[in-house]
C-alpha cells in the first residue's frame, strides 16, 4: 500500500550558508544539515540571496534563496507569505505544505504566522537573542524586528533558548511564553584536524559580535581578577561592531590598563 506522502520540515532563515552574518546562521545551516539525516521526512529551507534571481539549490535539505529586494521579501516586513506559499507549492508539489515550520529569524514571523493560520501547521520558533534586550522600544532603530519578534514569541508553539539566563530573560520580559519554552544549547563542532594551538598558559579568545548584549565589559572587568592567577594571560576578540561601541570598548580598556593584555 502506497503511504501518504509527508510534508517537508521547513526552515525559515534570513542567514544560510554562505550568507551568513554571525551564529544565527551557523546554527540555521547545522540544523537543517542534521535535519536532513535523521529525519523521516524531506527539508526544506527558505532563505535570501543578495542575487536578483530566485535560486533553488540541493535536495535534501533544498534550499529556495529569495532576493531581498523583490516581490518574495521586502526589507521592512520580511518574507512575502502571498509570494513564498503559491511559490514553496508549485515547486515542491506533494511536500506542501510542510509539516513543521522552524523560524530562526524574525524576518519569518509573517510566514509562520500565515502557515500555522492556513495550513495548521505547528511553529517553533529559536530565539537567538532577544530584541527587546538589544534595542528597547525604539521604533526609529529596529521597530519592525522587534514587532515580527514579539509576533513569533505569541503565535509558536514552542520556543528554543540556548540557556537558561535567556529563558528567564525571556520569560520576564513577555509572561505570557511561560510553558511555550525550552532551552536547547548550541551544539559546537568538534575538528580533530586542527593542530594549532595557543603557546603558554591563559590564552583567552572571544569570537563574536561586538555589542552590548554580549557582555564584553564585564569580560573586561573580569580579567584583572584572571591576571592575578595568570600573569601572562592574554585576552584575544574576534569581531566587528559599530564604531561608537568599540570606541567604547577601547575606552574601557584603557581605563582598566588592559592595553598589553
Amino acid at each position: 500500500m502506497a503511504t501518504e506522502p509527508k510534508g517537508a520540515i521547513l526552515v525559515v532563515t534570513r542567514e544560510y550558508q554562505p550568507e551568513i552574518v554571525g551564529g544565527l546562521g551557523v546554527v540555521a545551516t547545522a540544523q537543517s544539515a542534521g535535519l536532513a539525516r535523521v529525519a523521516d521526512r524531506s527539508v526544506v529551507v527558505v532563505t535570501t540571496t543578495q542575487s536578483r534571481q530566485v535560486t533553488e539549490e540541493g535536495s535534501n535539505p533544498k534550499v529556495f534563496r529569495f532576493p531581498l529586494r523583490g516581490r518574495h521579501y521586502e526589507l521592512k516586513h520580511g518574507f512575502v507569505s502571498e509570494q513564498v506559499d503559491p511559490y514553496l507549492a508549485t515547486r515542491l508539489g506533494g511536500q506542501w505544505p510542510p509539516s513543521l515550520v522552524l523560524v530562526h529569524s524574525v524576518q519569518g514571523a509573517g510566514l509562520a504566522a500565515y502557515l500555522q493560520s492556513v495550513y495548521r501547521v505547528p511553529v517553533v520558533y529559536t530565539s537567538h537573542s532577544v530584541v527587546l534586550d538589544e534595542i528597547g522600544r525604539n521604533p526609529a532603530v529596529g521597530g519592525n524586528l522587534l514587532r515580527q519578534q514579539e509576533g513569533l514569541y505569541r503565535i509558536a508553539d514552542l520556543i528554543i533558548c540556548g540557556s537558561r539566563t535567556e529563558l528567564e530573560k525571556i520569560t520576564g520580559y513577555y509572561p505570557t511564553t511561560a510553558g511555550r519554552l525550552t532551552v536547547v544549547p548550541n551544539g559546537i563542532e568538534f575538528r580533530p584536524s586542527v593542530t594549532r594551538r595557543a603557546a603558554g598558559k591563559g590564552f583567552l579568545l572571544y569570537v563574536g559580535r561586538l555589542a552590548r548584549v554580549k557582555g564584553l565589559i564585564t569580560l573586561f572587568k573580569a580579567m584583572p581578577m584572571v591576571l592575578k592567577a595568570f600573569p601572562g594571560a592574554r585576552l584575544h576578540l574576534v569581531g566587528r561592531g559599530s564604531p561608537k561601541y568599540h570606541r567604547l570598548l577601547v575606552g574601557e580598556i584603557n581605563r582598566l590598563r588592559l592595553g598589553g593584555q
